[in-house]
C-alpha cells in the first residue's frame, strides 16, 4: 500500500536534482520580491506531506500547513513555498482550497472529535512523473534517491523486495512499477499507525535508541501494546508510575529481594539487550487487560463531549421552551387586546344609543311643549 508514496517520493528526489528542478525551486512574487526553499527542506516536506495522501492514488492531503510545519521543524510560511515550488514542478494540484468553518460545520467538527475547530485545511494531490509526463531524470549524480527515504520507506520497500523470484532491475522506472509485495516468512510489514506508534516509542525510552521501529513494533505487538489503545507518552508514563508504585512499596519492606534496577528506568549504557528490557518492562507491569491512560483519557474526554453536547441540547430545550412561554405570553395579551377592543367598541355603541334616545326624547318633549295652551289665555 506504500508503493504510490515510494514512487512519488523517488521521483521528486531524482526531478530537483536535475538544474531544471532546482530552477524551479527558486522565484520571484509578482512584487518583485525574490523566495526560494532549499531542496533539503523541500525534500522533507514532501516525505512528511506523502504520508497523509491515500496510499494507492496520492489523493486527499489535508494536512494543515502548520501541522506539516511542525513535523519538519519548519514554519507555515516556509510549507506555503514548499507547495508553491510543488505545484510549479507539477507535483501537486489544489483541488480545494482552506477556508474558515461555518458556525454549523464546527458545531459538527465538535460532536465528531471533541475539539474546538475553525478552519478547513486545502485538498490536494500528489502527482506523479507518469501522469505529468515529466521525462528528464537525471543519468546520474546529485541526490540519491535512498538519502530521503524514511525509516518507515526503507522497512516497507525491504520488506516487499525479500523473497522475491529474481533480482530486480535499478533502473528507475523498474523501481516505479507496481511489483507486488512480497516477504520471507515471519517478516511482518507493519502498517503505518504501528510503525509511527514504534517509532514514537524509541523516542520516549532512550535505550531504545539504537533499535529498528519494526523490532519494536514486534515487541509491543506480543505484548498487546497497540496504538489504538496507547499512545506512546502514556506508555512511558505509565510505566514510570508502576515503577515509582514498586518503588514505594520497596522502601515500606515489599519486595525487597529486587535489585534497585527493577523500580526505576535503566541507563541505556546498562542495557545489554534493549528489546529484552523492553520485554520485560511490559510483561511485569502493563496489563492487557487494564483500561490505558489513553483509553480513560478518551472516556474522559467523550464523557466531556457528551455533556457538552447535553449542554446544548439542553440549551436548545430551555430555548424552545422560552420561545413557547413567550409565544403563549403574547397569545395572552392579544385576547386580552382584543377583549379591550370589543369592550370598548360595546361602551362606544351603547354610548351612541344613549345619545340617540335622549335627542328622541328632547324632541318629544318640545313638540308636547308647542301644543300645550298657554296658561295666560
Amino acid at each position: 500500500m506504500w508503493r504510490y508514496r515510494l514512487a512519488w517520493v523517488t521521483e521528486v528526489v531524482w526531478a530537483i536534482a536535475s538544474p531544471e528542478g532546482r530552477a524551479k525551486l527558486r522565484w520571484v512574487q509578482p512584487g518583485g520580491r525574490a523566495e526560494s526553499i532549499s531542496p533539503a527542506t523541500f525534500l522533507a516536506a514532501a516525505k512528511e506531506a506523502a504520508t497523509y495522501a491515500d496510499h494507492g492514488t496520492g489523493r486527499n492531503v489535508t494536512v494543515g500547513r502548520a501541522r506539516l510545519g511542525r513535523a519538519v521543524s519548519r514554519s507555515e510560511r516556509t510549507m506555503t513555498r514548499f507547495w508553491r515550488a510543488a505545484n510549479a514542478l507539477g507535483f501537486s494540484r489544489t483541488r480545494a482550497e482552506g477556508r474558515y468553518l461555518t458556525t454549523a460545520e464546527r458545531r459538527a467538527a465538535y460532536r465528531r472529535h471533541g475539539n474546538r475547530q475553525l478552519r478547513m485545511a486545502a485538498q490536494r494531490d500528489l502527482i506523479g512523473l507518469r501522469r505529468r509526463g515529466f521525462v528528464h531524470l537525471p543519468s546520474g549524480g546529485g541526490l540519491k534517491a535512498h538519502e530521503a527515504l524514511s525509516e518507515m520507506d526503507k522497512h516497507q520497500r525491504a520488506s516487499a523486495q525479500e523473497g522475491a523470484p529474481a533480482p530486480r532491475s535499478h533502473s528507475l522506472d523498474k523501481r516505479l512499477q507496481n511489483q507486488p509485495a512480497t516477504s520471507r516468512p515471519g517478516r511482518v510489514i507493519w502498517p503505518r499507525e504501528m510503525f509511527e506508534f514504534a517509532r514514537d516509542v524509541r523516542t520516549l525510552l532512550p535505550w531504545l535508541r539504537d533499535a529498528h521501529p519494526a523490532s519494536i513494533a514486534r515487541v509491543l505487538h506480543r505484548a498487546g501494546v497497540t496504538p489504538e489503545r496507547w499512545a506512546a507518552r502514556d506508555l512511558a508514563r505509565r510505566l514510570e508510575q508502576e515503577l515509582g508504585f514498586r518503588a514505594n512499596a520497596a522502601r515500606f519492606g515489599q519486595q525487597s529481594d529486587r535489585p534497585a534496577r527493577a523500580f526505576r528506568f535503566m541507563d541505556p549504557n546498562e542495557v545489554s539487550d534493549p528489546l529484552g528490557y523492553t520485554r520485560w518492562l511490559l510483561a511485569e507491569y502493563i496489563d492487557p487487560a487494564e483500561p490505558t491512560l489513553t483509553e480513560d483519557r478518551a472516556e474522559y474526554r467523550a464523557d466531556q463531549v457528551q455533556q457538552a453536547v447535553d449542554q446544548l441540547d439542553s440549551a436548545d430545550a430551555d430555548e424552545a421552551r422560552r420561545r413557547e412561554r413567550r409565544a403563549e405570553r403574547d397569545a395572552r395579551l392579544a385576547e386580552q387586546f382584543a377583549r379591550r377592543e370589543e369592550a370598548r367598541a360595546e361602551r362606544e355603541r351603547i354610548a351612541a344609543e344613549a345619545a340617540q334616545i335622549q335627542a328622541i326624547r328632547a324632541e318629544s318633549d318640545a313638540a308636547i311643549a308647542r301644543r300645550r295652551p298657554s296658561s295666560q289665555s
